[in-house]
């Protein structure tokens, strides 16, 4: 039985990913480059994406290691 923690960890993963995958949508078809200026700002898409697949990854393992398994270990009388 999922926690309310895995529970949110996953959302949050899920949420990730999807933006992860309109964004990349999206830029292929307008035809944007990976890393581009504009009047002055900069836009680095292999930073951004990185920075997403980073954040993707430790939302797993967060919720890996929530989900256990735990191991009880009990000596002498309860």
């Amino acid at each position: 039985m999922a926690t309310v923690a895995q529970t949110n960890l996953t959302a949050i993963r899920d949420s990730l990913i999807a933006t992860v995958a309109a964004q990349t949508a999206a830029w292929e078809a307008a035809g944007c480059p990976p890393t581009f200026s504009i009047d002055g700002q900069s836009y680095d898409w292999n930073n951004w994406l990185a920075g997403k697949m980073d954040a993707i990854e430790k939302a797993s393992q967060l919720a890996q290691k929530i989900a256990g398994p735990f191991i009880a270990r009990s000596y002498g009388r309860p």
